[in-house]
């Protein structure tokens, strides 16, 4: 149940409060001892970081811990958000004015 729960929580909308709950959720399943509920909990607070950047020094030290870990599921997922992450930012910098 826990996985389906960190899977849905980005897709649905929002009150800044209960957003607030669903990262708290998120966040404390990112410890979680099943390895596919920290990988989606992962992935979820990482779409939440997208839209809110205050997110993104917590997401980076779970990905460093995923980093670490042993498990071939956990490096997978953590090199899949740190590639959406960097293709977010991407999409997000502001345009360089033309030299000249």
């Amino acid at each position: 149940m826990r996985l389906q729960i960190a899977r849905a929580l980005p897709l649905l909308r929002w009150t800044p409060a209960e957003r607030k709950r669903a990262v708290a959720v998120l966040l404390g399943y990112a410890t979680h001892p099943q390895k596919f509920v920290k990988a989606w909990s992962m992935d979820s607070l990482s779409r939440f970081a997208t839209q809110d950047t205050s997110l993104l020094p917590v997401v980076e030290g779970l990905l460093e811990d995923f980093e670490r870990s042993a498990s071939p599921a956990l490096l997978s997922r953590a090199r899949q958000i740190r590639q959406r992450l960097r293709t977010a930012a991407a999409t997000m910098a502001p345009p360089v004015p033309p030299s000249g």
